[in-house]
């Protein structure tokens, strides 16, 4: 029996992230993922794509990004691959901020903080120009 599944390819545009995020959220609930994991999931993946089109394509529209979302029994699995400037290597996401100053919070850095604290397991690995992202969650259903 197939996994059900979705692949969307996107253009590096901060535009599409919604697209994305939507279609994902529909794909989840139509496999009667309960709300809360399936917010948590999006916020990670918008996230997520922030940062590829921020970092790994400096801003610069038009280059590809592939996601594919998987059902496999109780885990999602979300793989993202991009062909951008890699991520540095072991980076252990980490909150550095004064929480009782409000006013100079910092403006980023809270991304990778999310996905690494909102999904159960987070691998990334680069090699030969892609860099590939898993997210994996496990859910339960309605």
């Amino acid at each position: 029996m197939n996994n059900p599944s979705i692949k969307l390819s996107i253009k590096s545009d901060a535009k599409n992230v919604s697209f994305v995020c939507n279609t994902v959220t529909d794909f989840l609930r139509n496999m009667n993922v309960e709300k809360q994991t399936r917010d948590k999931i999006e916020l990670c993946l918008a996230e997520a794509l922030n940062n590829i089109i921020r970092h790994a394509y400096k801003n610069n529209p038009g280059k590809l990004v592939n996601i594919k979302v998987e059902k496999e029994g109780n885990e999602i699995r979300i793989i993202l691959v991009d062909y951008g400037i890699p991520r540095p290597e072991n980076v252990k996401p980490t909150l550095c901020f004064d929480p009782d100053d409000i006013e100079n919070l910092p403006e980023g850095g809270f991304g990778l903080y999310l996905i690494d604290n909102l999904m159960d397991e987070n691998i990334y690995r680069t090699a030969d120009g892609k860099n590939v992202l898993l997210l994996k969650k496990y859910v339960g259903m309605n």
